[in-house]
This record gives structure tokens, C-alpha cells and sequence, in this order.
């Protein structure tokens, strides 16, 4: 009860804008809720990556929400999964990743229109800023297409997505596909067009055509650009759905359980 109360103090102090003294109070929120673990807990971590990203601790948000996101969906809570979502959309903006950005805010967004909730005002403006951001640096092209992606996602997909989990997840959701994945992480492993052939069984001609389209649809000049893209996707390393595999599934129905945030309210 006590680490709910605290959450619900720390919320206020960073509406009031009074980061630090939030990111603080929300800090001891989550070691009092970590006791119990639980929902509680998810809520917390939630709201102190709100308050570290306000901080400028990109980082420390990103953990956050990641870790409140995982609780979130062990214990089976929509709601909070999706504001989760939100927060990691806003942690790519920081840093530039604005195809994941705007794929995140569309996954919300779309989660959203689908369940009986909104956020407060606060969360909405800072989502909304950071989501203008990535459009301004990205094109509107481009973040039309990533938006439609982010739209098309389904809850359970956007969650592995924003988890890092699943290559999958990029490969349906993203600009490319799931060949044209395959040859950007060769490219960044420093492969030639005619190594990349040898080894995918294809025709030079057929990689060049690969490489031209995954530059068109990512807006790069160079193969060195392509590269940059893979290793910041951390698409190295990484086994690839092949081209053909399934799609996974969506979420199921909405669960709005939020006890003790002090965030959402009903529509």
C-alpha cells in the first residue's frame, strides 16, 4: 500500500515538474512494491522510467520500461503493457531510432482505440512530442509507412518488438522483409553482393536489386549506412525467421487492472 501511495505522490511531483525529486520518490516506491513484486511493482517501474527519461537517463528509462513491460505481461495487464509501449516509443526518439519510435506510438496508438482507456493528459502531450520529433527527423513518407506498421502489429507482436525478443516481429512489422533482412545483416557482417549470392543461393543480380530496395526503403545512400542500421537493430548475430515462416498472433482481450498507479483513468 505504502510503495502505491509513494507511486502516486511521484506521478504528481513529475506533472508539477520536479523530475529529479520524482525520479527519488518513485525509486523508493519500487524497492517498497519489489517486496511484494507483482503489479505493483510493473506500475512503479513505469512511472520511474517516466521520470528518468524526463532526467535525461535514457538508459535507465529503457530498463525500466523494459522490466515493468516483462512484469506487465506475466501478469497478464493490457493496460499496462500498453503504456509501456508508449514510454519505449519515447526512449527511441531519444535516441534517434525513429522507425521504432513511430512503430511503437502506432502499436499504442492502435491497442488503445481497441480498449476502454486513455491515458492522463501528461502522458499523452510527452508521447505526442516525442512522436512529432521522429516524424520531423524520419520524412513523412517514410513515418506514414512506419506508422502503418506499428498500426498493424497487434498487441502481443508490439510487445515482443519493443522487448528486442524476436527478429520476426521486425521482419512483419518493419519496412523490409524477411529477405531483405537477411541481406542487410550480411552486409553489416561485411559481406560482398557476390559473397551474400554464394551464400544465399541467389544470383548477384538478384542481391544488387536486395541491396537497392533495403536502401530506398530505409532512405540510405551507402551499403555503410545499411550496416549502421543492422548493428543499431542488433540484427547481428541473430537467427532470422525465414522468409516464408508464419506471422505470430495478436493479444487477446483487455484487462484493465491498474491498481494504484494514480494514471488512468476510464473512458
Amino acid at each position: 500500500l505504502l510503495g502505491a501511495l509513494e507511486n502516486s505522490l511521484g506521478c504528481i511531483t513529475l506533472e508539477r515538474g520536479q523530475p529529479e525529486l520524482a525520479r527519488t520518490i518513485l525509486t523508493r516506491s519500487v524497492e517498497l512494491c519489489a517486496q511484494g513484486r507483482g503489479l505493483n511493482e510493473a506500475a512503479s517501474l513505469d512511472s520511474l522510467a517516466c521520470a528518468e527519461l524526463a532526467c535525461g537517463d535514457v538508459d535507465a528509462a529503457k530498463r525500466s520500461w523494459r522490466r515493468s513491460l516483462s512484469l506487465s505481461r506475466d501478469y497478464v495487464n493490457e493496460v499496462l503493457e500498453i503504456t509501456c509501449l508508449g514510454g519505449l516509443s519515447r526512449v527511441a526518439t531519444a535516441r534517434s531510432d525513429h522507425a521504432r519510435a513511430i512503430r511503437l506510438a502506432g502499436a499504442h496508438s492502435q491497442a488503445i482505440a481497441e480498449r476502454s482507456f486513455v491515458e492522463e493528459r501528461y502522458w499523452q502531450e510527452q508521447l505526442a512530442l516525442s512522436l512529432d520529433e521522429s516524424r520531423v527527423q524520419f520524412g513523412s513518407k517514410k513515418s506514414d509507412q512506419a506508422w502503418s506498421d506499428g498500426l498493424a502489429m497487434g498487441l502481443e507482436r508490439a510487445v515482443g518488438y519493443a522487448l528486442e525478443e524476436h527478429i520476426e516481429a521486425v521482419a512483419d512489422s518493419g519496412p523490409l522483409s524477411p529477405r531483405e533482412l537477411e541481406v542487410a545483416q550480411l552486409v553489416a557482417g561485411g559481406m560482398t553482393n557476390r559473397d551474400i549470392a554464394e551464400k544465399l543461393f541467389l544470383s548477384e543480380r538478384t542481391v544488387e536489386g536486395h541491396v537497392e530496395k533495403i536502401r530506398n526503403k530505409l532512405g540510405f545512400r551507402s551499403r555503410t549506412e545499411v550496416a549502421r542500421w543492422a548493428v543499431e537493430h542488433q540484427l547481428i548475430g541473430k537467427t532470422l525467421e525465414p522468409p516464408n515462416a508464419g506471422s505470430r498472433g495478436s493479444g487477446a482481450g483487455p484487462n484493465p487492472a491498474r491498481a494504484g498507479t494514480g494514471r488512468k483513468k476510464a473512458r
